[in-house]
């Protein structure tokens, strides 16, 4: 919300918004609250140890006073829900059981990480090519070996594997979001726009705070790319051949099929996929964390 939009509060008829600080509102420095047009604009802490509440009196149907409570959860004394103890109780139990029957996978040799600052971290994966991400775009080509390209935004990636078991519980914690695979069918011209979107976005150093969630994940496909370029940084990509499974220079008027996941297809991180002409996105059925454990087993059974 912005100034722009500051005129219509009174004839929207809202009574209180609620905004963190620091919010782009062309008006004075923000205090707690301010009222604008008659709305009540709330200004929230961005400090995650606060939590706030905010009051409202409404009397005969009418907003009367708004006052905001901002509580210190590491510091202030806050008062125990009476059922919260025993609610907990109950979760951590379903949690104990949850992981007592969490199905073996495997067991990695290697850590499935990379490095910052020589600390493990999956945070890699978000700006240059990374193990997790080789094997999670390697596995969907296995359940879809038609693919011409996997890509899987490295932002997807939240945590690491360390040697020792895996197990399916341990898929979601670097995986948490319940995706499928969505299929597009695209022309060389628009792959290479996608892939050098992909490469484009991915951080110029190694600050967490560069990291951004689209750098791409790839199978099937070689990309170099100058990181200290600005908006385009591609500079060669190869398509591996499905005859000769040698690696070819992309072909502007091929058609290529790219397999990746729901949330991009959907738009997600910025991506825009252009289908070739009398083709469509296809959603699968296929959720990334069973085809994983088909994976995985695979692997173990071969």
């Amino acid at each position: 919300i912005n100034a722009e939009y500051m005129g219509d509060l009174a004839v929207l008829d809202i009574d209180v918004i609620v905004l963190p600080e620091n919010t782009d509102l062309t008006v004075t420095t923000p205090a707690p609250i301010q009222y604008v047009n008659g709305t009540a604009i709330v200004f929230r802490s961005r400090r995650k140890p606060m939590i706030g509440f905010v009051d409202v009196v409404v009397t005969a149907g009418q907003r009367g006073e708004v006052a905001l409570t901002e509580v210190n959860l590491a510091k202030d004394s806050v008062p125990e829900d009476a059922g919260y103890a025993q609610d907990t109780e109950w979760l951590q139990a379903r949690v104990d059981e949850a992981i007592a029957n969490d199905v073996l996978l495997g067991y990695a040799q290697h850590t499935f990480v990379g490095q910052v600052n020589g600390e493990p971290t999956h945070s890699p994966c978000r700006y240059t090519e990374c193990p997790m991400g080789n094997l999670w775009t390697d596995a969907v080509h296995w359940a879809v070996p038609d693919a011409d390209v996997v890509l899987i935004n490295g932002g997807s990636f939240r945590s690491q594997w360390l040697p020792g078991p895996i197990t399916l519980g341990g898929t979601y914690s670097v995986m948490p979001f319940t995706n499928t695979l969505c299929t597009v069918y695209t022309h060389g011209i628009d792959l290479y726009a996608i892939l050098n979107y992909s490469v484009s976005r991915g951080a110029q150093s190694e600050t967490f705070e560069d990291f951004t969630g689209p750098f791409g994940q790839f199978s099937g496909v070689q990309v170099e790319f100058n990181p200290k370029l600005g908006v385009s940084r591609l500079i060669k990509v190869r398509i591996r051949d499905k005859t000769s499974k040698e690696f070819q220079p992309i072909a502007r008027a091929k058609g290529y099929k790219i397999v990746t996941n729901t949330f991009l297809c959907g738009g997600g991180d910025g991506y825009q996929f252009v289908p070739a002409p009398k083709t469509s996105k296809q959603a699968h059925s296929l959720e990334m964390h069973s085809l994983m454990y088909s994976y995985m087993n695979a692997q173990t059974l071969r």
